[in-house]
C-alpha cells in the first residue's frame, strides 16, 4: 500500500487482507486522477448506504477481499444502469441494500486511487482516502427500473 503518503478510508481492513494473502491490494496500476463517474445510490445522496464498499453492505461474501473495500463506480451512466438491471434481476430485494437511482460525480485526485478498469462493463474499483465525503460531490439523476 505504498502508493500514496494519504491515508486509505478502511486502512485497517485492507492491510490485513494483504497480510493475510501477502498480496498488495492497490497496486501500482490504481492512480490519482480526476473524472466523471458514475454510482448506484439511493434518492437522498445522504442515504448511509450510498459511499460504503461492498465489504460493509454485503459483508459475508465480500470482507475478505481486497476488491470488497473499494468503491464500485462505472464510466458511464448507461453502465451503470445495465449493470444494476443485471445483478439485481434474478434477485429480487438487493437493490434495497445497493441503490434505486444513479448518481453522477466527480472524482477528484485528492479523493483516492482509481484503478480496475472492466473494458465491457465500464466498472472501476476507487480506494477512497480518509477524508473523501462523495454525498457532496455527487448528485442523484435516474430512477434504475427494477
Amino acid at each position: 500500500m505504498a502508493v500514496s503518503s494519504k491515508e486509505m478510508k478502511y486502512k485497517k481492513e485492507i492491510v490485513g487482507i494483504e497480510l493475510e494473502t501477502k498480496n498488495q491490494c492497490v497496486g501500482t496500476l490504481y492512480e490519482e486522477e480526476d473524472r466523471q463517474a458514475y454510482r448506484w445510490t439511493f434518492k437522498d445522496i445522504e442515504h448511509p448506504n450510498n459511499f460504503l464498499p461492498m465489504a460493509i453492505l454485503l459483508s459475508s461474501k465480500y470482507g475478505k477481499d481486497c476488491g470488497g473495500w473499494a468503491l464500485s463506480f462505472f464510466t458511464t451512466e448507461e453502465l451503470a444502469t445495465k449493470r444494476l438491471e443485471n445483478i439485481c434481476s434474478n434477485k429480487r430485494h438487493l437493490h434495497k441494500k445497493l441503490g434505486t437511482h444513479i448518481a453522477e460525480g466527480k472524482i477528484e485526485k485528492s479523493d483516492g486511487l482509481n484503478g480496475g478498469y472492466h473494458p465491457t462493463n465500464g466498472h472501476f474499483s476507487h480506494y477512497e482516502y480518509k477524508e473523501t465525503d462523495f454525498s457532496k460531490k455527487f448528485v442523484v439523476k435516474t430512477l434504475v427500473d427494477k
